[in-house]
Order: structure tokens, then C-alpha cells, then sequence
């Protein structure tokens, strides 16, 4: 069936229709490919829906296909009953509840790297027009492809799509250099800092935009394009980040407040982020999840935490705007309301008992505000931040010893060189730091560099050394740093013979077996395994070809 073309009307945030159209493309047909060519094909998919209940309060629920066409089919029918429908970027390891499990820890694979493109009044564009032109000017500035677009209602989306699932492990190294790119050329279209979000659930092509009842927006396909190779996207990316002159540094803005106490090592005004208190703090992501649907003391004490998070205010009111009674206008003036300290963990526990009682963090962090630091303190002193890159301390054996983290150039991997904190000291003793006030003499009083960074509360410090592929845990140095190898679409018909015909002796059985073992090392690498393969056979019929192939050049 060939594709149908026509005009969709562009609308500013009011919902009000501007002279502006960009064209629609896409059968029904078109669209169910569309999703299927975007999601996933392996893990958990994750429908997120927004509905009322028989009072007329909206609730939020989270559902866990197994498939793609379930999805498909799962998020059809709840858009056939006018409800809203969303659906996550990423698969996701374990299937989650339904209130939660949606997080970046939990995402397994994803299939392409996405905008969320606001557009309207007050938006960093005003029209879908300008996102439009904003988003082709970028890909022009770095030689990316022109991505698939998306009208989401009121904004746009845009999807780079992949033609294999990838790690999100690889997936987030790789979509923070875009980000950086995005925020050197055409900052706009990530204004809410959403582009690494694994966990990101956007609305599927042929949902609607209920955001305002009276004027529901169908959700369509501006146009499609074709899919690319994650490995060539990441060095068209590489390749731009290269080009750059310089990349500005992220903007980092602390509280203006100091009195949340230090918790795990992290400055109280270090900037904190939104997205990874949500993944950790249940009332925060109960916040994000359910769209801003909270009674108003929760609503009120969840904003006065993410007022003091890097991210804010944009994502304010992204997680606000599921409210039937949001208005940016009063939002804004709420938001300017609130010159306090981030919210604590008690007061929250006041308001939420039943979620605060049974959180992993209760009685050890004073505020949430400490699980989103993502990195040093704005104040440090450059010293400690130049050591910070690349050092930390931990413990291993029963020691406590310096860890520094060394590239290996040959093994393509980083890896950890121990030294006594005397060795340590000894290494930087040739250089000296300020300390204290002036002396009785107007001399400033200088310590070595080494004692320096050792004593400072902000030195970087984990609780221990683990290899951790389901995700990062608070404290803990994670080991792992995704797969040696990208995957990288192409035929194995050899190798799958030889498995097959000599090593499972044609067996049908056994073979599916074998297959399915070897996924799962990949699939699941967190997994502790229950199985051994025993190759037993005559010298020469080819055992070592299996377990020892050489790299192809």
C-alpha cells in the first residue's frame, strides 16, 4: 500500500492554528511498521498509561508486554478508549509493576536516540515550523542524517532508529556526546535535558494529545527515514564532537542554600539531578510518573526539591503537565515561590508514610536533593576536581588505598592501579595548594597536594569495588563498562553450520538450546550461570573454533 500525503496543521502551545503545515505521511499500516521498526525486540516493552478513574481523577498505571505487536495492540486499545497512552524508549531487564520498575537501572536495550522538541509559547520554539528547521540546521552544522519526525500534538519528536537493539550500557555513552553536540549548536532541542534518559516514555504515533480536553491532537508521522547502523551514528558523532572548538561546560546551578547535610561524599550545593532522584526517591518518581497527579502538599514539597536540581525548571513542568489543572503561568509563579532548603526526607515521610517507611534510603540521607549529584561540587577547588577525574579512594583486601584509573590502550578498557595513601602522598609532593586564611605575616599558608586531596569531605570515594552489569549502585565503584564490541548488523551462515551440523550433530534440539545459552551471557550478563557447555569430541573437529574465534578484520 503506498504511503498517503497530507497537511497537518501546525499549533502553538495555546492550541491555537498558525499558517504553518508540515506534511503527514502514513497509512495505519505505515504507522504499526513504524513502532515496530522503533521498539525494542528484545526485553520487557513498557506501556504507560493515563486514565480516569470512575470519579473522574486521572490515575496512572504502568503495563509490561513481552512483544512488540503486543504493545502495539496493548496501546491501541487503550487509545481506542480515549485514554493516554505513552510508551518507553528502551526493553527493560525485568518486567516492573504497575506503578513501577520504569527506570534507567532496569532498561535493557533501545533502538534509537530521541528529541523531545518543545514547541508553542514560552517553549524554546515558537512554531513546529522553527523545531523543524532547528533540528535539519543542526544535522547540517554536524553531518548527521535527517532523523524520523514526529508530531507529538504540540511539540515534535525526532528519532535516529537503529536497525539492531543496542545495549543501553553503549546507548548512554554514546547519547551524552549528543547531548553535548545538541547543547553547542542548537540547545533548544534538549531544553529539558532528556536525551540520555533511558527511560523515557514518549507518545506512540497514531496516540492523541490530551492536554487540553477540548482540543485533542492525534499524534503522526511528519516523515520516516531510514534506519542507521548504531556503530556508524556513533562515529558521526565522534567525528562532530571532534570538530568542535571547545565544549561549553554544563551548566551547573547550585542551590542557593547550604543547609542540606553531606550525605555519601556529595557537597550540599552540588547540582543534583532530577532524573536520578526520581529513579531512586519513590515520591519523586511517583511525581514523574503519574504526570504531576498529587495532592497539593506533595505536589508543593516534591517542587521545592527539584527547584535545586540542574534540570529545573523545564522538568517542573514537564512532570507537572499531566495535571488537568495545569497552567505554566501558575506553575511558574509556584516555582518562584519557593526559597526554601530542598524538601527533607522527614517532612516528605509526613506526607507519603507509606512510601517512606519502606524506602532503602530511610534514616540514612537527610534529603533526596543527595541522590541526583551526578558529579563535583560547582565550588570545589580546582585541585580536588583535577584529582577527582581520575582517582578515587576505596577499600579492598581490608585496606583502604588511592585507585587510579589508567586506559589501557591495548585491552581497549580502563583499569584500576592501587597506591598506599603514602605512595599517593609521595607522587604529589612536589606540588602544593593553598590552605587555611593568611598567616600573622599576610603569607598564605600552603599544605602538599597530595595530604590535601586525601582530608578533603569532597574527595571521590566508594564503598566498594563491584562488577555490576544490571546498573550503578549508590556507593559502589561499578566495574562494568558495557561490552568490548558494538553489535553491528551482518551473516553468520558458516559459524551457525558448524554449531549446528558438527558440534549439535544436526540436532534441532540441542542447537535451539546452545543458541538461546549463548544469548543469554549477552542478554543477561548479571546473571550468575546454572550451566556449563562440555565440548567433548575427537582432536581437530573444531572445539577451539567455537570457544576461541578470532577476530574478523
Amino acid at each position: 500500500m503506498k504511503s498517503k500525503l497530507s497537511k497537518t496543521t501546525v499549533v502553538s502551545e495555546s492550541g491555537e492554528p498558525t499558517s504553518e503545515t508540515l506534511d503527514v505521511a502514513g497509512t495505519p499500516e505505515e504507522l504499526r511498521a513504524f513502532l515496530m521498526k522503533q521498539m525494542p525486540k528484545t526485553g520487557y516493552k513498557c506501556v504507560f498509561v493515563k486514565r480516569k478513574d470512575k470519579h473522574g481523577a486521572e490515575t496512572t498505571h504502568h503495563f509490561w508486554p513481552k512483544t512488540r505487536k503486543g504493545a502495539i495492540r496493548f496501546g491501541l486499545g487503550r487509545i481506542s478508549k480515549k485514554e493516554q497512552v505513552y510508551i518507553a524508549q528502551s526493553s527493560f531487564k525485568e518486567k516492573g509493576t504497575e506503578f513501577s520498575g520504569r527506570t534507567q537501572a532496569n532498561a535493557a536495550f533501545i533502538k534509537n536516540f530521541f528529541m523531545d522538541i518543545d514547541c508553542g509559547i514560552g517553549k524554546p520554539f515558537a512554531t513546529q515550523a522553527d523545531g523543524k528547521a532547528a533540528l535539519v540546521s543542526f544535522c547540517t552544522k554536524t553531518g548527521l542524517p535527517i532523523p524520523a519526525i514526529v508530531n507529538s500534538g504540540n511539540g515534535l519528536y525526532a528519532h535516529w532508529i537503529f536497525p539492531h537493539d543496542v545495549p543501553v550500557a553503549d546507548w548512554t555513552m554514546v547519547a551524552k556526546k549528543l547531548q553535548k553536540l545538541v547543547r553547542f549548536h542548537e540547545p533548544g532541542l534538549d531544553a529539558d535535558n532528556l536525551i540520555p534518559d533511558s527511560a523515557r516514555v514518549l507518545r506512540p504515533v497514531g496516540a492523541t494529545h490530551r492536554k487540553d480536553p477540548g482540543n485533542p491532537k492525534t499524534v503522526t508521522l511528519v516523515q520516516d527515514c531510514k534506519s542507521i547502523k548504531f556503530g556508524t551514528l556513533a562515529e558521526l558523532i565522534d567525528k562532530a564532537i571532534a570538530a568542535l572548538p571547545a565544549l561549553p561546560a554544563v551548566p551547573a546551578v547550585p542551590s542557593p542554600h547550604k543547609a542540606v547535610a553531606k550525605s555519601s561524599n556529595a557537597a550540599a550545593n552540588s547540582a543534583s539531578s532530577a532524573i536520578r532522584i526520581a529513579d531512586k526517591c519513590s515520591v519523586i518518581g511517583h511525581f514523574r510518573d503519574s504526570g504531576g497527579n498529587l495532592p497539593e502538599p506533595a505536589w508543593h514539597a516534591s517542587t521545592v526539591l527539584l527547584v535545586h536540581c540542574l534540570e529545573s525548571p523545564g522538568i517542573i513542568h514537564d512532570w507537572s503537565s499531566g495535571h488537568p489543572d495545569y497552567s505554566r503561568e501558575q506553575t511558574d509563579a509556584k516555582i518562584a515561590q519557593c526559597t526554601t532548603p530542598p524538601t527533607t526526607c522527614s517532612h516528605f515521610a509526613g506526607l507519603c508514610p507509606d512510601i517512606c517507611s519502606s524506602c532503602e534510603h530511610h534514616g540514612k540521607i537527610k534529603s533526596p536533593i543527595v541522590l541526583g549529584f551526578t558529579g563535583p561540587s560547582v565550588e570545589l577547588p580546582d585541585y580536588v576536581r583535577e584529582l577527582n577525574s581520575d582517582n578515587f579512594v576505596s577499600r579492598i583486601g581490608g585496606r583502604t588505598v588511592v585507585f587510579r584509573e589508567v586506559y589501557d590502550q591495548v585491552l581497549n578498557r580502563y583499569k584500576l592501579e592501587p597506591s598506599t595513601f603514602s605512595d599517593f602522598k609521595n607522587y604529589y609532593s612536589n606540588r602544593s595548594v593553598p590552605f587555611g586564611p593568611l598567616n600573622r605575616n599576610g603569607l598564605q599558608t600552603t599544605i602538599p597536594l597530595g595530604k590535601a586531596w586525601l582530608e578533603s569531605p569532597d574527595r571521590r570515594q566508594f564503598s566498594e569495588i563491584r562488577l555490576t552489569p544490571e546498573g550503578d549502585i549508590d556507593g559502589v565503584y561499578n566495574l562494568w563498562r558495557g561490552f568490548m564490541v558494538r553489535p553491528a548488523e551482518g551473516s553468520w551462515p558458516l559459524m551457525k553450520k558448524h554449531i549446528r551440523d558438527v558440534l549439535c550433530d544436526s540436532d534441532k534440539e540441542v542447537f535451539r538450546y546452545l543458541l538461546r545459552w549463548l544469548a543469554r551471557l549477552i542478554q543477561k550478563p548479571w546473571v550468575p550461570g546454572e550451566v556449563a557447555i562440555v565440548l567433548r569430541g575427537k582432536k581437530g573437529i573444531g572445539k577451539g573454533i567455537f570457544v576461541n574465534l578470532p577476530a574478523v578484520p
